[in-house]
């Protein structure tokens, strides 16, 4: 897996490495990353543990979905005993949901219209749309909370939009966060 960044806060926070959305508002711009096996990432953790006392991890990016070893680092984490959250734009998901083991997920949908979500990402998103259905349809089957979050964009991401990304999540009744 490769690490951009590790923080501390009430949480643990790592940010992975390399995103397929290119967000013309995106802050993140990994400096030093470094790749790691999984078992050296929870050598780290459970060395900040002890120190620290935090037991809940939040696996962010970029993307982490890209990771090709997320759902081992996320089985052996759980392992552990640590409540894991997981923030993706959704893109990749619904491919590795039956092979993560996190508590919470949260997708940041960009744009319910599509070409508003292109304009902001230069990708579709059709992808996460269909992954926030599947989740939302098939929510009593999953051990995880789900929260959909959205950056207000003022003229581009506005309240029309904000309005159509709540009747979308509505129809399975998701929790939606405005940011």
């Amino acid at each position: 897996m490769i690490i951009s960044h590790i923080s501390l806060s009430d949480k643990i926070t790592l940010l992975t490495y390399g995103c397929n959305f290119k967000c013309k508002y995106c802050f993140f711009k990994p400096l030093a990353c470094k790749k790691y096996k999984v078992e050296e990432i929870l050598d780290k953790i459970l060395e900040v543990n002890m120190s620290y006392g935090l037991n809940k991890i939040l696996i962010a990016g970029g993307e982490p979905t890209l990771q090709k070893d997320l759902a081992e680092l996320t089985k052996l984490l759980k392992d552990e005993g640590f409540y894991l959250m997981l923030s993706t734009n959704g893109y990749y998901l619904k491919d590795m949901l039956d092979k993560l083991e996190v508590d919470e997920i949260h997708i940041d949908l960009k744009a319910y219209d599509e070409n508003k979500h292109i304009y902001l990402t230069s990708c579709s998103n059709k992808k996460v749309l269909d992954c926030i259905g599947y989740i939302g349809e098939n929510k009593d089957e999953f051990n995880f909370k789900v929260e959909i979050d959205t950056v207000l964009i003022p003229n581009i991401v506005d309240l029309d939009e904000i309005e159509k990304i709540a009747k979308f999540l509505s129809n399975w009744d998701l929790p939606y966060r405005i940011t």
